[in-house]
């Protein structure tokens, strides 16, 4: 009795937009983008049927259509309600864009030189492919290959999906070849991974899931794990920011099974079959400009796990992205701490395509096992100087650095850590 009063009271209580359903009725078309192609013409082609729901299986036979006539290089069709409500039937919005694919092709392909390492890995050299909106989809297609420190080849895509909830999915798959610093063991790794965002303004929200198998000369290992980030992100500009933060927070679990490098012992000290781990962590970056354009950077970044982890996930710390001024992978821990903090000071006109300047640093980290206190931990320091430059978008920055132990220390890397 008091369940039917309830429903009986929330029903009656609801605003009647919420008892309608939505009607998704094609009552108007509309076509964007053509200038030679006639719109009677266009409509004609696309034989939309006036009168019929405005189902993705429609659309899709709408974009065929189109595409097929071979005048297009794309085709995009939105769905827009008349009304507030939902209920004023839908308009199709045709956005085309004419000449055949075939003849965009040398648009959409892009072909550019890919520089990235560091110490400890070392530098890498390839180069790199991206077929951009081909299939009017908006999708990104890329392929990249390096060689040197790391060897790999990588598949990526991603399609932007502003009509849905989610702004963006994203998948791809790379096959890896390097040198452990700490181990002082080749590496071979394989990674598949798939994903979706939803970025409003500054913010973006991330899930991701994938699977890793790697290879210590012998030794083997694989999990799979599931992630879920948070992201907040004012820079419009990365090397020399203004008054910008950027603040990054994950929870990841691992799936480690008992077959794997390690995973036998964990799973006897988890008292299971197989071992599943949770990693947490926090990125928070703080940007002041103080003088001219110059800039105060300050960068706080921990990583925690919820157990021991296997020995090839460790993190490491003592390079150019931790701690400046100790040699790379020198100690390495089931958690890590780092404090960073640098004044940039830029040597070149902003409005300027390259960037080149003088920096002033000083980083402070430690690793720790798992259950293991801060209280017992070994603090390690670093404080130096360095040049930065970069120009269409490769970076290269060069840091001495002194680790307050009697000692200094070049460190290379390409553009900023944070």
């Amino acid at each position: 009795m008091i369940a039917v009063l309830l429903s009986t009271l929330l029903f009656a209580g609801a605003p009647t937009s919420l008892c309608l359903q939505e009607d998704a009725t094609i009552i108007e078309v509309r076509v964007h983008g053509n200038y030679e192609t006639p719109d009677s013409e266009i409509l004609r082609l696309a034989d939309v049927p006036v009168g019929a729901e405005a189902t993705d299986d429609v659309l899709d036979s709408i974009r065929r259509r189109l595409m097929g006539s071979g005048r297009f290089a794309s085709v995009r069709i939105l769905r827009r309600y008349r009304t507030l409500d939902a209920r004023g039937g839908v308009v199709l919005i045709i956005f085309v864009k004419e000449g055949s694919s075939a003849s965009e092709l040398p648009d959409k392909l892009m072909f550019w030189p890919k520089f990235t390492g560091g110490e400890g890995y070392g530098f890498s050299a390839g180069g790199q492919a991206a077929l951009i909106d081909y299939f009017g989809y908006g999708e990104r297609l890329s392929a990249y290959a390096t060689y040197g420190g790391v060897k790999q080849v990588c598949l990526e895509a991603e399609v932007g999906l502003s009509e849905f909830t989610f702004s963006k999915v994203y998948g791809g798959v790379n096959l890896s070849r390097r040198f452990h610093p700490t181990y002082e063991k080749v590496m071979d790794r394989l990674d598949a991974w798939a994903g979706a965002t939803y970025q409003r303004g500054w913010a973006q929200l991330g899930v991701e899931a994938g699977l890793a198998d790697i290879d210590y000369e012998g030794l083997e290992g694989s999990y799979f794990y599931f992630r879920a980030d948070a992201t907040v992100d004012s820079r419009a500009e990365s090397t020399i920011p203004g008054n910008d933060v950027r603040l990054y927070a994950s929870w990841e679990r691992r799936w480690v099974g008992a077959g794997a490098i390690d995973g036998a012992a964990l799973a006897a000290w988890s008292g299971a079959g197989d071992y599943s781990v949770d990693i947490y962590e926090l990125d928070v970056r703080l940007y002041k400009r103080l003088f001219g354009h110059t800039a105060l950077c300050a960068q706080l970044f921990y990583i925690t796990s919820g157990g021991p982890l296997p020995t090839y996930m460790k993190p490491f710390n003592g390079r150019e992205t931790s701690v400046r001024g100790h040699e790379t992978g020198l100690w390495i821990g089931d958690r890590m701490a780092v404090g960073k903090i640098e004044y940039r000071v830029p040597l070149h006109s902003l409005a300027k395509f390259y960037r080149y300047g003088i920096h002033f640093f000083a980083d402070a980290g430690t690793a720790l096992d798992y259950g293991q206190g801060f209280d017992a931990a070994e603090w390690r320091y670093g404080v130096g100087c360095g040049v930065f430059a970069s120009i269409a978008g490769f970076g290269a920055r060069l840091d001495l650095a002194h680790n307050l132990e009697g000692s200094f220390r070049v460190h290379f890397g390409s553009g900023f850590s944070f």
